[in-house]
């Protein structure tokens, strides 16, 4: 059994600076090591942290480079340390592999009917030497499954053009969030799609068709869909409504609109219309009102008369006393 030496007191700047950078993978790694006390060997060890050999290797790199276990000791017997250790592999790279071991992992891994279904996929009767060795690098040095490969090259198939560069970063990209078997692929799949569905009839409904979101409007429309879990039709009537009132489509007030009905509580368009009808009659209610608090006083104070104003004057009533002026200077004559 091959024996790892875990260090007493590793340099305190590189083990923090490891924990820092290091993947999922390789912190997996270090926790078996340390729960087995360092007595596992690397097939085990690989098993236990749900990683392949090769980056279960570079995972061990990388904590003796760091000093949390010792360096190597030759494989002879001799207890002499030797700096001799496999390259640590990025956690977003494949390490670089000969023709023959790869057609070795072919032959191990029985992986030619998956080669030739991702030869299909991307419309091609073989794959090139580049295409393969990636291909099989996700098998062997990601651990993932066929099943799992097969099933992302075919949904990225679906959705535009699949290329062996494109299926490797999907997949690093989706390990790293943990999914990393058929069966959480196939639930991110499916969230994913629907998510999509929802974001595509939010464009439509804003017009947006042959461009790009805008970091804002992505920012906007996950936060209705994801936070506030708002559907269609709901986004749909906070449009109508900004339309109505600004006479355009601004996706800063629908935000307004639809962050106050999520903090009011709102989970339907029927749950928005009797909130807005209740605030239509408190404002109703509050204009009837006047300032010393008492209803209808501002509206029938004087009868509806208006107080005059400075300036303001009636011609008849002006030519009226003008006729009695001029009666009343005949009498004194």
């Amino acid at each position: 059994m091959k024996k790892y030496d875990l260090q007493k007191t590793p340099a305190p700047l590189a083990a923090a600076s490891a924990f820092t950078e290091a993947s999922a993978e390789e912190l997996r790694v270090l926790l078996v090591l340390l729960e087995q006390g360092g007595e596992i060997d690397e097939e085990a060890l690989s098993h236990a942290a749900k990683v392949s050999r090769a980056r279960c290797a570079a995972a061990v790199t990388l904590w003796r480079e760091a000093g949390v276990l010792c360096p190597a000791a030759r494989e002879d017997g001799d207890n002499t340390v030797t700096d001799a250790h496999p390259e640590r592999i990025g956690a977003d790279a494949l390490c670089e592999q000969t023709g023959e071991e790869v057609a070795r992992d072919i032959r191990e891994n029985q992986l030619a009917s998956l080669l030739e279904e991702c030869a299909e996929l991307m419309g091609k009767t073989t794959l090139s030497s580049s295409d393969v060795r990636q291909i099989v690098g996700l098998c062997t040095q990601y651990a993932l499954s066929e099943e799992y490969i097969a099933a992302l090259a075919a949904h990225i198939a679906e959705h535009g053009k699949l290329t062996a560069p494109l299926l490797v970063r999907r997949a690093v990209s989706l390990v790293d969030k943990g999914v990393s078997d058929p069966e959480t692929l196939a639930a991110y799949l499916a969230a994913n799609e629907k998510h999509n569905g929802a974001l595509w009839e939010v464009r439509q409904l804003l017009g947006i068709y042959h461009r790009a979101l805008s970091a804002r409007e992505e920012e906007y429309f996950t936060k209705w869909m994801n936070e506030y879990a708002f559907s269609t039709e709901i986004i749909g009537e906070a449009y109508d409504i900004t339309v109505i009132n600004t006479g355009k489509a601004s996706v800063s007030y629908m935000n307004t609109l639809l962050g106050a009905w999520h903090k009011a509580g709102c989970k339907t368009v029927a749950d928005v219309r009797a909130l807005r009808e209740r605030e239509k009659a408190e404002k109703a209610e509050n204009a009837d009102k006047a300032p010393d608090g008492k209803k209808g006083t501002a509206r029938r104070s004087g009868s509806g008369a208006k107080k005059p104003r400075y300036g303001d004057f009636d011609p008849e009533e002006m030519m009226r006393k003008a006729i009695e002026r001029s009666f009343s200077d005949e009498k004194k004559s």
